[in-house]
């Protein structure tokens, strides 16, 4: 499809189902700690609980207006270091392509020429991973509320694709699963009109299905591009998921 013209890059996850026995607490407290996760959140709800790690922010509002977005695109793990993800046009410039995308998007809600890139793009480490991250910057614009903001800017583009409708509509064909809370955002809306979003990714859903013993569903993506090569694209969601192996192993010690 991308090299048809179809779209220039679409995120398409994978999905890894296990069972945890024990403490779902204590595997959150495990796996929030292991990924050092910046915008981490664990969730008790009758749905079902959720535990983020996501490294990614979506939209933080101040209560001056001020608007601040941190897509990332590009992993590799930790041991692999910094320079080979610095040094990698194919992920660099799919991190242009979704900072392109959401200069877009909040220039929807934002003041005319108050959106514009702080950081093009840095190499953080989080938890297991390296990952390339970008910082927009804008003015929300006096006739915007928080509302307005999001519906200008969700789903995030990072987890979507370029462009964003026939991304999702590509991932709507190629995914057989429904995300559910994984790729949307987790976070805070302040009495101020302060907003504090996460990309809720690295997140797994826990169900229990018998006393001590819960359902767990992952999932981890990767963007496609015409770059890509599928072992690599395959590597790095394996890379995503090493964090939870690692956070299941230490909740539940007497089955390694």
């Amino acid at each position: 499809l991308i090299h048809a013209g179809d779209l220039f890059q679409s995120n398409i996850a994978r999905r890894w189902h296990s069972a945890l026995r024990g403490c779902p607490r204590a595997f959150a407290h495990s796996a929030l700690t292991r990924s050092a996760a910046r915008y981490g959140a664990w969730l008790e709800t009758p749905a079902g609980m959720l535990a983020s790690m996501s490294p990614e922010l979506f939209l933080e509002l101040d209560a001056r207006g001020r608007v601040i977005s941190r897509p990332i695109k590009g992993t590799r793990l930790r041991e692999v270091g910094c320079d080979q993800l610095a040094g990698s046009e194919k992920d660099a410039a799919e991190l242009h392509m979704i900072v392109d995308l959401m200069r877009n998007d909040l220039s929807r809600a934002c003041q005319s020429g108050t959106v514009r890139v702080h950081e093009p793009r840095s190499m953080e480490t989080h938890g297991t991973v390296v990952h390339g991250v970008a910082e927009i910057h804008g003015q929300l614009a006096p006739d915007c509320d928080r509302a307005t903001l999001l519906g200008c800017t969700f789903p995030p583009g990072s987890i979507t694709g370029a462009p964003k409708i026939r991304a999702m509509q590509v991932i709507d064909e190629l995914e057989h699963f429904s995300r559910g809370p994984y790729c949307g955002a987790i976070g805070y809306l302040a009495d101020t009109g302060a907003m504090k979003l996460n990309v809720a990714i690295r997140t797994a859903t826990l169900r229990e299905t018998s006393p001590n013993l819960f359902a767990l569903t992952y999932a981890a993506g990767c963007g496609i591009t015409s770059d890509s090569k599928p072992h690599e694209e395959v590597a790095e969601t394996h890379a995503k998921v090493r964090v939870l192996e690692q956070a299941i192993h230490a909740a539940q010690p007497s089955h390694i």
